[in-house]
């Protein structure tokens, strides 16, 4: 029932916007259909990366503003388009008066700057270095991306600076993605306190992608996640993706779900993020 309502909403919400378009965002199920919104939406430009061949090819695209816009491995098998991203909040309990100082989830972003990009090795190669600064000059989030080809995993180091002259607390880093495992759109979510995995139906040919956290001092984790239909950075829900809160409520199912790694960089309640001072984390996506 909710997600006949969710589609009869988008279907109200883009009557302004002309019958045809609407009509080419509702599936023949009747589903809103997540990759229509994808060709809609204005896209940032992706670098791709891949290695190996056959069930050892690795193939992971990175867009300019720092997105993964795509993964696949083995070959053939697509378990994310374009719906990943990250936001960074501070001064409060997320979805309970923090301040957003930016997100991006690449079919929607905002609160960025635009990116300063960088590749040490030379055009094509890794790592891949993505800057960017929220727009109200609090936050500096650079990100460092590399391939682990032989573990199918790719590594992000997230670097978060302040950059003002405020003393920040409570400072939060989202990590999120739209898990479509082997591109099928329902998949069976699980978590514990530092992953979030998703994995296709219980067969012998199915596979799965898990997104974690490295350990890291004074650094602690949640991982959960949450219906497509919340997270949905346009949808009438809560929009997860527009900050750092998540699902509090999500228990492990089945259905269309993205996977959230909540990250605390300023553990206990009492530390800082002082004028100047970096945190650093690195989060892994990895198919297993």
């Amino acid at each position: 029932m909710k997600r006949y309502l969710y589609s009869l909403i988008m279907l109200i919400m883009l009557a302004a916007v002309g019958q045809s378009l609407a009509q080419q965002l509702i599936n023949s199920q009747g589903q809103f259909d997540k990759n229509a919104v994808n060709q809609q939406a204005g896209l940032a430009a992706e670098r791709c990366f891949s290695s190996g061949s056959g069930n050892t090819y690795l193939n992971v695209c990175v867009t300019d503003n720092g997105n993964i816009s795509r993964f696949e491995s083995p070959a053939g098998y697509v378990h994310l388009q374009n719906r990943e991203g990250y936001a960074v909040c501070s001064g409060g309990v997320p979805g309970n008066g923090a301040t957003v100082h930016g997100f991006d989830a690449n079919i929607a972003s905002g609160g960025w700057g635009n990116p300063t990009i960088a590749q040490p090795n030379g055009a094509g190669t890794l790592p891949l270095i993505i800057t960017r600064k929220s727009l109200d000059g609090v936050i500096q989030l650079k990100q460092s991306f590399t391939l682990n080809a032989p573990e199918r995993e790719v590594n992000i180091k997230m670097d978060v600076k302040n950059v003002s002259a405020l003393i920040l607390d409570s400072v939060y880093l989202s990590r999120y993605y739209d898990g479509d495992i082997d591109g099928q759109r329902s998949n069976l979510y699980d978590r514990n306190q530092e992953s979030v995995w998703a994995r296709g139906p219980s067969n012998n040919t199915a596979h799965g992608l898990m997104l974690n956290g490295a350990p890291a001092a004074n650094i602690s984790f949640r991982a959960s996640g949450t219906e497509f239909i919340y997270w949905d950075p346009y949808g009438s829900g809560p929009q997860y993706a527009r900050g750092c809160d998540w699902d509090n409520a999500y228990t492990p199912t089945s259905g269309d779900f993205v996977g959230i790694l909540q990250v605390d960089l300023t553990p206990p309640w009492t530390a800082l993020l002082n004028p100047g001072q970096t945190k650093s984390v690195t989060i892994h996506y990895r198919r297993f």
